[in-house]
């Protein structure tokens, strides 16, 4: 269920990035599933489980989702976060520091207060696109979202950054690229970017 207008337009950037998992059964209070310390994810494991809209990627022990989109953008475009934790100390990390999937830490959650968020310079040969499919409106739950970042020299990609959101219990970095022939830290672009 999507909160309210009156609460989607109070909120910030860091607490969007910063808010908890997707999942019917994380948000129960009948189902004591593995980020509550139980000894099971109902998504994943269970003949009548309600799995649509989990995690298809990295989903080991827990299919919750991710449910910032911004987030996926922002790690895109490698951005950093200025967090404070509970004795006041800031500390920056990047976006794909800042989230801790499941598999590494099942009850871990982003308790720490975002101070900043630090969104690096893009340069001038820099393109971009983000795609969000959603079943009903512009602010419903996303289905899935691409965000991909890439830096040009004419018809040749020199870096690319592309993450996928609603795939993974975290915004997902994907690291399949494949170097073309000509250079190893070049890629050819099918269809010129304008």
């Amino acid at each position: 269920m999507l909160p309210p207008p009156q609460l989607r337009n109070m909120s910030t950037l860091g607490s969007n990035i910063a808010q908890r998992n997707r999942c019917w059964y994380f948000h129960s209070a009948d189902h004591d599933c593995f980020r509550k310390g139980g000894d099971r994810c109902f998504a994943r494991n269970s003949e009548t489980g309600e799995n649509e809209n989990h995690a298809i990627i990295d989903n080991g022990s827990c299919v919750s989702l991710h449910a910032s989109s911004i987030a996926t953008a922002l790690m895109a475009f490698n951005a950093s976060v200025v967090s404070i934790n509970g004795e006041g100390e800031k500390k920056k990390v990047t976006m794909d520091d800042f989230f801790v999937p499941p598999s590494k830490d099942i009850a871990m959650e982003n308790n720490l207060q975002t101070k900043e968020i630090i969104l690096p310079a893009p340069t001038k040969n820099t393109k971009s696109a983000y795609i969000k499919q959603v079943a009903r409106e512009s602010y419903d739950w996303s289905l899935g979202d691409l965000a991909v970042v890439f830096e040009v020299s004419g018809n040749t990609c020199r870096t690319a950054s592309i993450v996928l959101g609603a795939a993974a219990p975290v915004p997902y970095r994907s690291m399949e690229i494949h170097p073309t022939n000509s250079s190893a830290n070049s890629f050819a672009l099918e269809t010129p970017m304008g």
